[in-house]
């Protein structure tokens, strides 16, 4: 962000805000040279929608007019609302307009943060949801500003989403401000002159109590957490707002209203409208004069040829790099193929598809886990002389097991130096897990069996339970993993197993009792102390009734 070298602030708005403020005022009749006296820029830098100012100044400038319409703070909800209507955003407003043509109201929506960065640069706007009759926008100050030094923008900001159904003629929009960044304490003594406080966890108002303090809930949108207005009482004080009891009023104008939420991590509007059909956004766009638009019709038409010989440039800029694109096309394709063989060798086929297509976000999910690990292996490989055979050997041990389990709908998801880590189930909901209990003990055995035949021993653990499963870690580089306790015990029964022994866990063996034969023992696990285990002998001998 642009730094003024002189006093060290941020130009963090542009003065398109400013030119929509002297617009507004022109038009009824109010002098603007007051408004821009005795700035630390001049009025004519000011003016230029090309520069950019200092959040102070914007901030000194919307009290001079604020207080030009007689201090009525509901004045810049009405300057957005007529942003449109009269023309105050220059080009821009046409442009949208006549483009608007073949958008929906929430194809306008969805442009509002490409929007935003021509006009500021102290706030983040975010669409978290769309329909066809409404939206959810998350605005975020950055951390450079105060969302109170800034209080003014808010309700210019609800004028202008609030009037966009109005390019066709539409009713107003509907924009309700469930969460509010403002700390109601500052608000409240540097725009309003009140003095307020927090006091054991309640918001009071001259004496008079208006708020608590609550602890919000987050929800999900597309896979991702937000918090969009749940809350419930406070508990262990993690992401608090202050919840507003009761109106707070003066006159006319509302100043907190009950049930929004205070000195939230960022804004919450939720946005509804009626739908608008094609035939009348044609009506109303040739019924609009051009006039109305307060717009040099000359220097329109001769920036619509401007853009006319570029979009011939352009066309033909875009016929070379499509031929580009088309080779980058195969290219990337190739390495998604590559990249897919890559990762099938490792997971499930539906699991790396997903995964290519988007993250896979960490879900409680089901399973049997598995771990085996070679007896004595490290000391040997150690002591050995013929290094290549044990590590062959090890090789071989690897290629039995990953045969083994695939075979029965298992799959391998780490080899942890001489174990392995296997999960059957574990990504897919409602899975059939008693038999995949008992595929996971045939694979157990198939493997000691042939690695007993090298001459080597296994240690076995195998658990069933609940666990998360999904994709963890930076965007970059990201990993399938499985966490919970079913795992970390499945592990702790592999320790504790003696040699060529499965050892089974208390929840697997309730799953399958009544097929299996088995050995109770008590295992001391560390961490965990002593635990139930079950030492596996077969499976039970069905008799025929005669």
């Amino acid at each position: 962000m642009e730094i003024n070298s002189t006093t060290g602030e941020y130009l963090s708005v542009s003065a398109r805000n400013v030119n929509v403020l002297l617009n507004f005022c022109k038009k009824r009749e109010i002098s603007t040279e007051p408004l821009l006296e005795n700035l630390p820029y001049p009025s004519s830098y000011i003016k230029n929608p090309d520069n950019w100012i200092p959040l102070p100044v914007f901030t000194e400038i919307t009290h001079r007019v604020k207080h030009a319409f007689n201090d009525d703070s509901n004045i810049f909800y009405h300057i957005g609302l007529t942003c449109l209507e009269e023309g105050n955003l220059g080009l821009v407003d046409l442009l949208i307009r006549i483009l608007g043509i073949g958008l929906s109201t929430e194809s306008v929506i969805r442009k509002v943060p490409q929007y935003n960065t021509l006009f500021n640069r102290t706030k983040t706007f975010e669409i978290l949801d769309s329909s066809t009759s409404g939206a959810i926008i998350k605005i975020q100050f950055l951390p450079e500003f105060n969302a109170v030094d800034d209080y003014h923008s808010g309700p210019f900001i609800r004028g202008i989403i609030a009037s966009l159904p109005k390019l066709w003629g539409a009713e107003l929009a509907h924009v309700e401000e469930v969460l509010l960044e403002y700390d109601p304490v500052d608000l409240l003594k540097r725009q309003f002159n009140m003095l307020a406080e927090i006091k054991s966890g309640k918001l009071y108002v001259e004496n008079e109590e208006y708020g608590k303090e609550v602890e919000l809930v987050a929800e999900n949108i597309k896979q991702e957490k937000y918090f969009l207005g749940a809350y419930k009482n406070k508990k262990q004080g993690h992401h608090t707002a202050i919840l507003i009891t009761k109106d707070l009023t003066i006159g006319e104008l509302s100043i907190l209203q009950k049930n929004q939420l205070y000195k939230a991590p960022y804004f919450i509007l939720k946005v509804s409208w009626n739908n608008i059909s094609l035939l009348r956004k044609l009506k109303y766009i040739f019924m609009f004069p051009l006039w109305k638009r307060n717009l040099d019709i000359k220097d329109f038409e001769e920036r619509v040829a401007y853009f006319q010989q570029y979009s011939k440039q352009l066309e033909i800029t875009v016929q070379k790099r499509n031929k580009e694109i088309l080779k980058q096309k195969d290219q990337i394709e190739y390495l998604h193929g590559q990249m897919q063989e890559i990762m099938a060798s490792q997971l499930p086929a539906d699991i790396v598809e997903s995964m290519t297509k988007g993250k896979l976000h960490p879900r409680k999910n089901s399973g049997i886990v598995l771990f085996a690990d070679l007896v004595r292996f490290s000391e040997t490989l150690h002591n050995s002389k013929q290094h290549e055979e044990v590590i062959q050997d090890l090789r071989k041990y690897f290629e039995i097991a990953n045969y083994a389990i695939k075979s029965r709908g298992g799959w391998i998801y780490k080899y942890l130096g001489d174990g392995i880590m296997a999960v059957f189930g574990g990504h897919k909901r409602d899975e059939d897990y008693h038999a995949l209990a008992l595929a996971a003990i045939s694979a157990a055995e198939k493997v000691r069996s042939q690695v007993h035949d090298m001459n080597w021993n296994l240690r076995i653990g195998i658990e069933y339970g609940n666990f998360f499963s999904g994709e963890i870690g930076p965007q970059n580089e990201r990993i399938w993993d499985f966490l919970g306790n079913t795992v970390n015990f499945a592990f702790r029964l592999q320790q504790e197993a003696l040699e060529n022994d499965i050892l089974l866990g208390p929840e697997c063996y309730e799953l399958i009792k009544d097929e299996i034969e088995v050995e109770k023992c008590i295992v001391s696990m560390k961490g965990l102390g002593q635990q139930p285990a079950f030492t596996y002998k077969g499976k039970k001998l069905r008799t025929s009734k005669m």
